[in-house]
């Protein structure tokens, strides 16, 4: 076995099949499941359990458009995870917390103790954990073909993973209903984070932003400051939590026998 944390997005391995139209999902992603973990020493599923999380309290329209599943969705949702768990995989989800925030969680943890961490889902937002520095970090998507280092992030994004708060912050993420800061797009958001850094250096000195060499820089400084409020909301939106709550011996319970 690899000497790795393999971090599975469980509710996402429930919804393709099951958008697919397949009536019995549960056991259908457990199958791909058992066949993702089988090489890696240590394993975990991290699941979304409710809509209604911390996020929702700092904004209301936070996955606004999102329906929460419904009995049956839930019922496919809990075989599942009972399977994974009948199998000697770890499950981990909180009604307050998201799959991502126990993926951050588990990934500081597994990096403490020296080990790799591999997260095979499809979400930008965990492109913030990415990491080529030893224990790496790497993001992983076989459908999407995704395998996502620092320089892939960059490739993709435009910006470092420690910038990728930022980016967001930014751009905003339409599939989550968060709001970035209007006329400020992903190119040149990766342009003014290239030049000065950070979100916070840039709202901290708008005469360095509009004398930047982008087209339309003298106008960026009035943007960023109407959009000042949706920004830092949507960069608490998107940080993603270490502190999802976890047994004491979370990792313990990761290892692969």
């Amino acid at each position: 076995m690899r000497p790795e944390l393999l971090i599975v997005d469980g509710t996402a391995l429930v919804l393709r099949p099951w958008f697919a139209g397949v009536p019995n999902a549960g056991p259908t992603a457990h199958r791909q499941l058992v066949r993702l973990v089988a090489a890696s020493s240590h394993a975990a599923v991290v699941m979304d359990r409710s809509l209604d999380t911390f996020r929702r309290d700092l904004d209301p329209l936070y996955k606004a458009h999102r329906v929460a599943a419904d009995h049956d969705l839930i019922a496919i949702f809990d075989d599942f995870a009972d399977r994974a768990e009948a199998s000697g995989i770890a499950v981990f989800g909180h009604p307050r917390f998201e799959a991502d925030d126990f993926a951050a969680t588990l990934t500081g943890l597994a990096r403490g103790e020296g080990l790799p961490v591999v997260i095979h889902a499809a979400d930008k937002d965990l492109f913030q954990l990415v990491t080529d520095a030893p224990p790496a970090v790497r993001v992983v998507d076989s459908s999407r073909q995704w395998n996502v280092d620092a320089a892939d992030v960059f490739v993709r994004l435009g910006v470092h993973p420690h910038q990728v708060v930022d980016f967001l912050a930014l751009v905003g993420d339409a599939s989550d209903g968060v709001r970035g800061v209007p006329g400020i797009g992903a190119r040149t958001a990766a342009a003014l984070l290239g030049v000065l850094g950070s979100l916070d250096h840039m709202l901290a000195e708008p005469d360095a932003v509009a004398a930047l060499p982008l087209r339309g820089a003298r106008s960026l400084p009035a943007r960023l400051a109407a959009g000042r409020e949706a920004a830092l909301l949507a960069r608490s939106l998107v940080q993603l939590r270490t502190d999802a709550p976890l047994p004491i011996d979370a990792l313990a319970r990761c290892a692969r026998r």
